[in-house]
């Protein structure tokens, strides 16, 4: 539950610890920290620090020489090559055919939010989860960033803006190329079944269509400044009407993630996008066979333990269906931190990889459309500012990267908790 590793300073509490865990500890302090867990199971700060009395080591490995890696593959320096232009034309069009004005966009979805609304000031104090119909549960701030209006708007740490657009400059710095994805939220997909009540005809007619105008604007505002987009939205939408049956759902129903369809194609959108890169052919001549294997699993997914403990019962586990990658000599995949392309981001891009089935991610499935591993950093609960656990590898580790794709739930967007960290002084 939103946790990772931090990096380890010479003695612990250090500066930069909270101010609570330090009052806590009082003058307790605890010198060259092996590894510290920072989690936050319940919103506040909770630390495991491990202290290992290691003995000297002759390196390990046979013959204590320790096994050689696989050589990393080395692309030459390139120019940054970003193309906003596409997403910016395709958004302009969508606002044209709504009058050209943000408002009048808003004023066609505003019973839609008036009925979300509802909803949200009606969940119970510390609920955050709702039941919807056809056994979809909904997130509480899922539905709030739905709600939120202008992101741009956002005052202080909480506009993502500047740190999104601080991070492409500092890459920029150092040759690698930069997408932002955000992915949609099950509640921007799967509007009609956000209603209490089965088939409310009030909620139907908004299957298909954008019903957050402004996230739509937040990626013209971010093409607007160089950003350059992997749009998401018009492929799960124009996926969800093909398809349009509830057992065959982009995102799992009792969870805010997706399924191995909506993973997948996210993996091949992304992967079309970097075909177009000039340093892309030098990925393409080491291309490796990869396939796929079926593996079931079956729980509950994250939301049922944030509904009211007396709705609890009313939903059994559900059974998701992973497509674990395999190797040309028939072991799983992995990520490969040597890789020039990083995918970096929160629990989406972790499902399906290193929990439920494993080996069956985003990052996996990316591998596998492009014929290469890639290297994944990956931050439960933390996409604003996973950024911080890549370059604590050091800004030098940024010379043997060629892209970094920063995918991360949209809902953060919008009023993230702990703010969007700047990397300005990097």
């Amino acid at each position: 539950y939103n946790t990772d590793l931090v990096a380890a300073p010479s003695a612990w509490p250090a500066a930069d610890t909270e101010t609570t865990v330090r009052s806590e500890l009082g003058n307790l302090s605890f010198p060259a920290p092996t590894i510290i867990m920072r989690g936050k199971p319940q919103g506040k700060a909770v630390y495991n620090v491990f202290l290992v009395d290691s003995e000297p080591s002759d390196g390990g490995g046979e013959g204590g020489k320790a096994p050689l890696a696989p050589a990393a593959l080395k692309l030459g320096r390139t120019v940054p090559s970003p193309d906003p232009a596409e997403v910016k034309k395709a958004v302009l069009a969508e606002l044209a055919a709504h009058g050209n004005s943000w408002t009048s966009w808003m004023a066609e979805v505003s019973s839609l939010h008036a009925a979300l609304k509802k909803r949200l000031d009606a969940m119970p104090a510390g609920s955050k989860a709702m039941a919807g119909s056809d056994g979809f549960l909904f997130f509480r701030q899922s539905i709030a960033y739905v709600l939120g209006g202008d992101l741009a708007q956002q005052h202080g740490d909480r506009n993502p803006i500047p740190a999104i657009l601080g991070f492409k400059k500092l890459l920029a710095k150092h040759g690698v190329d930069f997408l932002f994805v955000p992915v949609p939220t099950k509640e921007e997909i799967f509007p009609d079944k956000t209603g209490a009540a089965p088939g409310d005809a009030s909620l139907a007619r908004f299957a298909g269509k954008v019903v957050n105008p402004f996230a739509r604007k937040f990626l013209l505002d971010l093409a607007e400044q160089g950003i350059e987009t992997v749009d998401l939205l018009p492929a799960f939408l124009a996926e969800r009407q093909a398809s349009p049956g509830v057992g065959a759902s982009l995102y799992q129903a009792q969870d805010t993630h997706w399924t191995t369809r909506g993973l997948e194609l996210s993996a091949k959108l992304v992967a079309k996008r970097l075909e177009r890169y000039p340093w892309y052919k030098g990925i393409a001549a080491h291309r490796r066979a990869f396939t796929t294997k079926d593996e079931p699993f079956t729980r509950h997914g994250d939301l049922h333990a944030r509904l009211p403990e007396a709705e609890r019962a009313k939903f059994a586990p559900e059974t998701q269906l992973g497509h674990p990658v395999v190797n040309a000599d028939g072991t799983l995949y992995d990520d490969d931190p040597d890789s020039p392309i990083v995918v970096m981001g929160d629990s989406f891009t972790g499902v399906y990889e290193l929990m439920d089935c494993e080996h069956a991610g985003v990052s996996a499935h990316l591998a596998k459309e492009i014929g290469y591993p890639v290297d994944l950093v990956m931050s439960y609960g933390g996409g604003p500012n996973v950024r911080e656990k890549l370059l604590r590898r050091g800004l030098d580790k940024l010379k043997t990267k060629k892209l970094v794709i920063w995918m991360m739930t949209a809902r953060d967007l919008f009023d993230h908790a702990e703010g969007w960290q700047s990397v300005d002084k990097k």
